[in-house]
């Protein structure tokens, strides 16, 4: 017996070429005019529905109409996920040691870079234990530097022979507008600083020196390493408008509050407006100032 499909209306034979569709429970034609779907979280399940009729439900479609196969093809891709994944994690964990060994390796080349540096800076001041500069001395040609360095600790009442310095010359400047600074290195450092504690609130001048021509202020500094000596310039200008001296001690950077012997006898030792502060870095200045209780006020220059 013949019948119509309930989708394109044309006639089959009902026992090979159609089938119920499960929502009309008409005859339709099972290739061309229905799907078979399958519910997502029930993959075992299908269900007939004509071209006319639409699920209710989300359901996907099977082209080869076998849940059991898309199934099979999603189980293999996801076995295929694992193993690529499986494959990555066997190549990273190498390479997560071989960082993490580098990781430590940077941290003990840092830490040997810096007790290098360290040593290095320790040594350069070391070296210069027995040094200081002397700035503002007018040049002349054929000049004695070492007569000059005995003036200048005269000026200061300091005894000073030739033989208690070791060498005295000019050191080179760029700058064409102040003289060359002379550096002194002497034999013995118990000298260099009884020099560098007689200076303190002396003035000294290119006059006092036999320069009748000249008005330049000599000034008596330690010999410091290229860093001390930039970290000094900065320290001085952060803190010789607070209130503050700055000076320099056998490499050190040392700032005080500036006191009158009456106010300083007032002080406990242990309080911090009475104390000395050492500089090792920029990032100390706000502290020592804060514990200083700084103002504004005070002298813009400084005789150290």
């Amino acid at each position: 017996m013949d019948v119509n499909c309930g989708v394109c209306k044309q006639k089959f034979d009902r026992r090979s070429n159609s089938q119920d569709c499960n929502r009309c429970y008409k005859p339709v034609h099972r290739a061309k005019c229905a799907k078979l779907y399958t519910k997502p979280d029930t993959p075992n399940y299908k269900e007939l529905i004509c071209t006319n009729c639409k699920p209710e439900e989300v359901m996907l479609p099977l082209e080869d109409g076998s849940a059991a196969s898309t199934k099979s093809d999603i189980k293999l891709l996801l076995d295929e996920i694992k193993g690529i994944k499986a494959i990555v994690e066997q190549r990273i964990e190498p390479l997560e040691r071989r960082m993490d060994d580098m990781d430590d390796e940077l941290l003990e080349l840092k830490d040997i870079s810096n007790k290098a540096i360290s040593t290095a800076n320790f040594n350069s001041e070391y070296s210069r234990r027995n040094n200081l500069e002397i700035h503002g001395i007018p040049f002349q040609a054929g000049e004695d530097v070492i007569d000059l360095v005995i003036k200048v600790a005269s000026e200061i009442e300091v005894e000073l022979n030739p033989d208690q310095i070791d060498v005295a010359h000019r050191l080179p400047t760029k700058s064409k507008a102040k003289p060359p600074p002379i550096i002194c290195k002497f034999v013995n450092r118990w000298k260099k600083e009884a020099i560098m504690k007689a200076r303190i609130n002396k003035v000294i001048t290119a006059k006092n020196l036999g320069f009748e021509s000249s008005d330049l202020r000599v000034f008596i500094n330690e010999n410091l390493t290229p860093e001390k000596r930039i970290l000094a310039m900065e320290t001085r200008r952060f803190f010789n408008n607070k209130g503050c001296t700055v000076w320099t001690s056998n490499g050190n950077i040392i700032v005080a509050k500036k006191l009158s012997k009456e106010e300083r006898s007032k002080l406990s030792p242990n309080d911090p407006h009475a104390k000395k502060y050492y500089i090792e870095s920029t990032e100390e200045f706000e502290t020592v100032a804060e514990q200083l209780g700084l103002d504004d006020t005070g002298s813009k220059e400084d005789n150290y």
